[in-house]
């Protein structure tokens, strides 16, 4: 059943961030994304998204809100990315903290395939 209204918020006992739901589908924030994998300005993740909106909607919907900033700044864009983009975008990051995420992503879904046989 999709939700109505503002997206419900839910706790990963795996991850630390917050995730939401929407439509049935778990998504991360995008700021809460770069803070996660290091980068030095967090907002700098929006643009790698936009760069890539093409093939991230290739992987599901895009979900974005304008938010409105603190004071007299300009609004901004907030994306809510799935699984599989969250996963694109780690990848093509190229922070430190995503290289070691992403070997830990390839690692496990190596041991996965050989051992769950």
């Amino acid at each position: 059943m999709p939700l109505v209204g503002k997206p419900r918020r839910v706790r990963s006992s795996v991850r630390r961030y917050d995730l939401i739901e929407e439509g049935g589908e778990v998504r991360v924030l995008d700021l809460t994304l770069a803070e996660r994998l290091g980068f030095s300005e967090a907002r700098m993740i929006r643009k790698l998204i936009k760069r890539h909106a093409s093939s991230l909607e290739a992987i599901g919907n895009s979900l974005h809100r304008v938010t409105k900033s603190e004071g007299r700044g300009r609004p901004a864009t907030a994306f809510y990315l799935t699984e599989g983009q969250a996963l694109f975008i780690l990848a093509k990051s190229e922070t430190a903290r995503a290289n070691i995420e992403l070997a830990y992503v390839v690692v496990g879904h190596a041991r996965d395939a050989l051992f769950s046989r």
